[in-house]
């Protein structure tokens, strides 16, 4: 096998890496942080790889050649300057985790509904002002981190992912949620601070398994009676926003090791709540 690497974006010790990873038919490739903007076609060969590192480069595309890695179930892009991607990564069919953290990315190709494997994807930290309805197809979620983008709305569709456990949505620009985020039973852990909700669904009472939530830095005036029904929750932040009392229901979470809540308007809080007080 021949290894010809010539261009700008690449560096010598990338080379070396990469050669050295046909050779011996690696199934690991660490390129992270070496400030590469390209990759060679000869990548595409190194067929035996199920995880490669690219995090912390600068990269504003990502090579089609990453397509052709077709075992991989492991793609680190954090830290890069994407602000696309390519449609070729749709033929990664086997991939578990894709991270996006820390890009520019505006929009997602559809061509991401067909990683139907994924079970972990971060896209927190870019420059999204909507959900991609093909993140839909992604029905084995577990793990979606939006966190730190520009979206105004969550789809209703969004109740239909059985399998997420742990939901970012944090610093972006929400006004409601759906009712229909109730349905996503499997969630312990649901991040939404730094939004402009004014209220919560009383749908969120359904969410027995919750065990951390977060609503700081919002704009929440009042809580549902439901939010009683939390009864797994661990941690509970409040903070920052426009809350006068509390519902009395919330005496059901005695589970609770953490509960925040300063920066609002209390006049008196119950006497359950008085511990937390500060």
């Amino acid at each position: 096998m021949a290894w010809i690497m010539v261009g700008v974006g690449m560096s010598p010790e990338a080379e070396k890496r990469i050669e050295r990873a046909g050779r011996e038919g690696a199934r690991s490739l660490d390129l992270a942080g070496l400030e590469l903007s390209t990759l060679p076609d000869s990548l595409g060969e190194l067929t035996a790889l199920n995880r490669l590192y690219l995090e912390g480069n600068a990269f504003t595309q990502l090579p089609e050649v990453v397509g052709e890695l077709k075992s991989l179930v492991y793609l680190g892009l954090s830290r890069n300057a994407l602000t696309e991607l390519p449609v070729s990564l749709g033929r990664l069919s086997v991939l578990h985790t894709l991270n996006l953290y820390g890009n520019a990315l505006t929009d997602l190709p559809d061509e991401l509904g067909e990683l139907t494997a994924l079970t972990e994807l971060n896209l927190g930290r870019n420059r999204l002002t909507h959900i991609s309805e093909r993140l839909g197809d992604l029905t084995e979620l577990g793990y979606l981190q939006l966190a730190g983008n520009q979206i105004t709305e969550l789809p209703d569709w969004f109740g239909e992912f059985g399998a997420l456990f742990n939901l970012g949505l944090g610093e972006n620009r929400l006004t409601e949620l759906p009712a229909s985020l109730g349905n996503v039973r499997a969630l312990t852990t649901l991040g939404l601070g730094g939004n402009q909700l004014t209220e919560l669904p009383d749908s969120l009472g359904r969410l027995t398994a919750l065990e951390s939530l977060n609503v700081e830095r919002n704009r929440l005036t009042r809580l549902p009676d439901s939010v009683g029904n939390l009864t797994s929750l661990i941690h509970l932040s409040l903070s920052r926003n426009a809350l006068t009392e509390l519902p009395a229901s919330m005496a059901n979470l005695t589970g609770l090791t953490s509960l925040y809540l300063d920066g609002n308007s209390f006049t008196e809080l119950p006497d359950w709540a008085r511990k937390w007080e500060s």
